[in-house]
């Protein structure tokens, strides 16, 4: 196996750096563009709401709420699914500065970065208020909304409905703020590499996802066509 010398660890860590950069940046053009879009929706509803009778009012709030719950938790997803790839990254950048002797002195800004944010406890949770606040909200608009504007509905069917989306809410509002977390460090704890597959080695068939195999499956009936 090959020994990288001091300097090409350093290029490694530069990478791994620009890597981790890349990684925030997807993360904050996500929440801006969520926030923006967020802020919006809440500033035109009034708008839209003016002057309408107590039946579209309720409307508006159903639609308005069902439309936000969703947009809520695919940007949670999202940005949890990008944070999960910056905890990987940041850990590689924590293993490189380890090689190079720099966690010791204090002198690793990954080590030192991660390390601030842990003893910040509370920071770790602002960006889950950050949907967790409006999906709520969102929720209860919704709700209200299904309540008043289904009216001539079984109570039942109502609370149905109702219900059903909320048990959406706490499993997603579950699978970001724990269940994501617990994969992502779990992953960092557990993975190695040597049971990987051989990169050189074709794929074997039932190692395939679906859409390989349906596109394998497809070309082979497509080949057995045309032969004569």
């Amino acid at each position: 196996m090959k020994t990288l010398d001091t300097e090409e660890f350093i290029k490694v860590w530069d990478r791994t750096r620009s890597g981790i950069d890349s990684f925030d940046k997807y993360i904050a053009d996500v929440r801006r563009f969520y926030l923006t879009v967020l802020f919006a929706i809440v500033a035109l509803a009034p708008a839209f709401a003016k002057d309408q009778p107590p039946a579209v009012i309720s409307g508006l709030a159903l639609v308005i709420g069902f439309v936000l719950v969703l947009f809520t938790i695919v940007f949670w997803e999202l940005d949890t699914y990008y944070k999960g790839f910056l905890s990987v990254a940041a850990w590689t950048g924590r293993r490189l500065e380890r090689k190079l002797t720099l966690v010791t002195n204090h002198e690793g800004l990954t080590a030192e970065l991660t390390a601030f944010a842990n003893q910040g406890a509370i920071g770790g949770w602002m960006f889950h208020l950050m949907y967790l606040v409006p999906l709520v909200l969102a929720y209860i608009a919704f709700g209200w909304g299904a309540w008043t504007t289904f009216t001539d509905w079984h109570v039942g069917l109502r609370f149905a409905i109702i219900i059903g989306l909320l048990l959406v809410v706490f499993g997603a509002a579950y699978s970001f703020m724990e269940l994501a977390d617990t994969k992502a460090k779990k992953f960092l704890k557990e993975h190695k590499h040597d049971t990987e597959p051989d990169p050189t080695v074709p794929v074997a068939q039932a190692a395939m996802s679906l859409p390989n195999r349906l596109h394998s499956t497809l070309v082979k009936a497509w080949k057995g066509l045309k032969r004569p």
